[in-house]
């Protein structure tokens, strides 16, 4: 019975973790148009996916529920990739700037209205 539980606690800790090579790294002007050209199939490729978004900062702030997001420019001014933050994943975002060029990891939400949605983001360089 322990063996089980072992065995079943070790398969979900290793299901919440990306392996590196599942890791898609994409610039965010590319996902942007991707996502834009056809989203049904920008779902089938990245939805549910971790990806490695690099790319221009055009904003950082909080939505209306009090979320920390940082935008990063799409294929033009108006298309982004918002990616979302917890507070306890935001260490390092008071240290860059509108116009910093940096890369996020988290994964892909699908597109909203003209936005490609990335959740549970973490900064990984500056």
């Amino acid at each position: 019975m322990n063996k089980i539980i072992i065995v079943i606690i070790t398969v979900i800790c290793l299901s919440t973790y990306a392996l590196a090579s599942d890791i898609i790294s994409i610039k965010a002007p590319q996902i942007s148009y991707e996502y834009d050209a056809n989203e049904f199939s920008s779902d089938k490729k990245y939805k549910g996916k971790i990806l490695r978004v690099k790319g221009v900062v055009n904003e950082i702030s909080r939505d209306l529920l009090g979320d920390i997001y940082v935008s990063l420019v799409g294929m033009d001014e108006m298309q982004n990739v918002q990616c979302f933050f917890e507070e306890d994943d935001a260490e390092g975002l008071e240290n860059i700037n509108k116009g910093s060029v940096i890369e996020i990891q988290g994964k892909c939400d699908g597109y909203m209205l003209i936005n490609v949605i990335i959740k549970n983001s973490k900064l990984i360089s500056k």
